[in-house]
């Protein structure tokens, strides 16, 4: 496994640095090569491409993994999602509140006409 590729499983799921999120998650990493090794401005900027390429490859990785994680999840999500659908429907709301929920469950669209709280 190279360096990287370690770092990179170090670092997936984490979040660009709080300090500066536009810098992306390897900002600090850069910031300590080159302050180790105290490289060039041409050779610091060198690294930012390189670790902005390959934060953006990870991100692209992490984004295909998770669509087909919630898709393996809905197949038993969606029993329980309607479980407790019925419950909130039935046992929380009173009878003459059911059909605007119904509507609310159908999507957006149909609030515009649901009456005010």
């Amino acid at each position: 496994m190279s360096f990287l590729a370690g770092v990179a499983a170090g670092v997936l799921g984490v979040r660009a640095d709080a300090a500066d999120p536009d810098r992306g998650r390897f900002a600090v990493y850069g910031d300590r090569v080159i302050d180790a090794f105290d490289l060039s401005r041409q050779r610091a900027g060198h690294l930012r491409v390189i670790l902005r390429e390959f934060d953006s490859k990870i991100s692209k990785i992490e984004r295909s993994h998770r669509a087909e994680y919630y898709t393996s999840l809905e197949s038993e999500l969606r029993p329980i999602g309607i479980e407790y659908n019925h419950y909130v429907r039935d046992k929380v709301l009173p009878p003459d509140q059911r059909a605007v929920f119904d509507s609310m469950a159908l999507g957006p669209r149909f609030l515009a006409s649901a009456p005010p709280h």
